[in-house]
């Protein structure tokens, strides 16, 4: 990967004869007329993840990490991540780079956003800053069904996690580990760091966690393997793709495709300015954090193989209440970033206890480059909200 300089400077080149260059904003609006052809499970070879598509026995595991790598236990851990002030500086996504996906999805109307990391190759020693869990994030979970870790709920009674919980029998399966409770089996692998501020800065042991406290015989009832190749798609060119939320604008992001590395990068507007393709402005890396000698330390950017954007009808019960329409289930438009080309399909998930498939303007089951992948829950239908790319 390229020095953080030269990638600023690289930025500052693309931005900067932005104006020249055709930029495309994205229609989420309308019926697509694609033909599902309907997917079944997929499979993959004994020692390939169905995560990422890696190789397992191919992944370094580093001192303290757990993980389908190191056990080849598949057991999906999903984490609700901050993402106040765009995830930087001491805020950043603790060994944010070993998620396997990263979900991106709405929080407020006016921009802010919460990111939902699902680590299944493997579990990082340390995760964090935990936030509190949203309908749509326990969702998540059914299409999963894996363990949610996070650090409390939604307190409106309209929105209620916890009554959702007890309507879904979920609790009881011992899978769903909430921070806001002390005196509980999992108490011990969750601590406040003395290098965040509250309250973003909660973490917790997740390696260690799954291993002693999640349920030992617990297998996930969903089939979420994905398709994977490693030949490159079809499609128009996406060097750069803008992400605006709202006014809030310290959500906001480009991605960046370096194809040496065949991988976008995630950059945020520093001093939280406004995304344009014809704006000056410059970008700063979002490194992730770890822990080392008690103190938080940055490593490797977070980097992605595929970046997906699923349009998704949100309805906001006051400004900070986020519910998606139809439990995310049914049909919708999506775009695809993969390999440094654009192409446009649909998702489609019938209930929460299936997965979301993604297909191709062709209704086939699209396949994801070996790698991790962002997933932009994109409420398309809140005013302010726009995705461009170039």
């Amino acid at each position: 990967m390229k020095k953080a300089v030269c990638v600023l400077l690289s930025l500052m080149l693309i931005l900067a004869t932005a104006s020249a260059m055709a930029a495309t904003e994205l229609n989420f609006g309308g019926t697509r007329n694609v033909q599902i052809q309907k997917a079944g499970d997929n499979t993959v070879e004994d020692g390939v993840s169905p995560t990422t598509g890696m190789t397992l026995a191919d992944l370094q595991i580093p001192d303290g990490f757990g993980g389908m790598a190191k056990t080849g236990r598949y057991f999906p851990a999903l984490v609700q991540i901050d993402n106040a002030a765009g995830g930087i500086g001491n805020r950043a996504p603790i060994y944010g780079s070993y998620a396997d996906i990263v979900y991106e999805g709405p929080l407020h109307t006016n921009g802010t956003t919460r990111l939902t990391f699902v680590f299944s190759d493997l579990y990082p020693s340390y995760v964090g800053p935990t936030r509190s869990a949203r309908l749509q994030h326990l969702w998540l979970r059914e299409e999963w069904d894996g363990a949610l870790v996070y650090f409390g709920s939604s307190p409106y009674e309209e929105t209620s996690v916890e009554r959702e919980i007890s309507r879904l029998k979920i609790r009881q399966n011992g899978i769903l580990f909430d921070g806001i409770y002390g005196s509980k089996p999992w108490d011990p692998y969750r601590f406040r760091s003395e290098a965040l501020m509250s309250p973003h800065d909660v973490l917790w042991q997740l390696a260690d966690l799954m291993n002693d406290v999640a349920p030992a015989n617990y297998v996930p009832q969903i089939n979420h393997t994905f398709k994977f190749t490693d030949e490159l798609p079809e499609g128009e060119e996406a060097e750069v793709i803008y992400i605006k939320w709202n006014t809030r604008k310290d959500c906001n992001s480009i991605l960046e495709y370096y194809p040496e590395e065949n991988q976008y990068v995630r950059y945020l507007a520093e001093e939280f300015k406004d995304i344009s393709p014809n704006g000056e402005n410059t970008y700063t890396e979002l490194y992730p954090a770890f822990k080392l000698n008690d103190k938080l330390e940055h490593g490797q950017e977070i980097t992605f193989s595929n970046v997906i954007i699923q349009g998704v009808e949100f309805e906001f019960l006051g400004d900070d209440r986020p519910m998606p329409v139809n439990e995310a289930c049914g049909t919708g438009n999506a775009e695809y970033f993969i390999g440094g080309k654009h192409f446009s399909g649909v998702w489609s998930r019938d209930n929460l206890q299936s997965r979301t498939v993604f297909y191709d303007e062709n209704g086939e089951e699209i396949s994801l480059q070996r790698g991790h992948t962002l997933i932009v829950m994109f409420d398309f239908n809140t005013p302010g909200r726009s995705i461009t790319f170039e």
